[in-house]
């Protein structure tokens, strides 16, 4: 499954069957930059999202409302207070309201991908650099600070503490090579579901290769 726009706003996801629903908030048909997955944490086949979460195959999880796995690309916003970052901003908003509206914080509930917002100091390779730039703007961070409040859990952070890793490194300036990246690829779970993780790491070989993406798949493992 695809979940994204053509080009440069992609996120790539692999389901042992295709998720349950895609969909854009109701509002977005005028603009083709953010995009949501969801898929029932509920249906024993679906034992694992490579390359973002793999799951126990041997057990089920009962099905209830409100839980289940979600994949989001956040829109890129483009530059600073132009139309398109005032839109990521007002989809931020949205993102918030669907989670207040349909997901239970007491069920396993997962929400991925590619964020686009360095949330944390730690999740910057510079903050004087980077302060005040796309990705790394008060704006977007005090919005994506208020979808983590509906109750989430950075399971990078639980598991790993305050180290300084990144997910994304610009082709532009030798920024691979100088580690002038950013952590913008996240895996958020419910506090149910942060209990049952063993381990969240950002694999970053396939970074190396010849022709990678910009980004670096980041894992994680639970145990349900």
């Amino acid at each position: 499954c695809d979940v994204g726009r053509t080009g440069d706003c992609r996120l790539k996801q692999v389901w042992s069957r295709p998720p349950s629903r895609g969909f854009k908030f109701r509002c977005d048909l005028r603009a083709q930059q953010g995009r949501m997955a969801q898929r029932s944490m509920g249906d024993r086949q679906l034992p694992r999202v490579q390359a973002l979460v793999r799951r126990d195959e041997q057990k089920g999880v009962p099905h209830a409302g409100g839980a289940g796995q979600r994949g989001a690309y956040i829109p890129n916003g483009t530059e600073i207070w132009t139309d398109k970052f005032t839109f990521k901003l007002d989809w931020l908003q949205r993102l918030r309201r669907y989670f207040d509206e349909t997901c239970d914080l007491n069920k396993d509930v997962l929400l991925c991908g590619d964020f686009n917002v360095a949330i944390d100091e730690l999740d910057v390779w510079s903050v004087p650099v980077m302060q005040g730039k796309l990705h790394f703007s008060k704006p977007e961070r005090a919005a994506m600070h208020h979808v983590k409040q509906w109750g989430f859990v950075d399971q990078f952070r639980k598991m790993n503490g305050d180290v300084r890793e990144f997910s994304w490194w610009d082709f532009r300036a030798g920024a691979w090579q100088k580690n002038h990246g950013l952590r913008i690829d996240h895996i958020w779970t419910s506090p149910t579901l942060a209990d049952k993780c063993t381990g969240c790491w950002i694999d970053k070989a396939p970074r190396a290769l010849e022709k990678p993406s910009d980004h670096a798949p980041v894992i994680a493992e639970f145990t349900i």
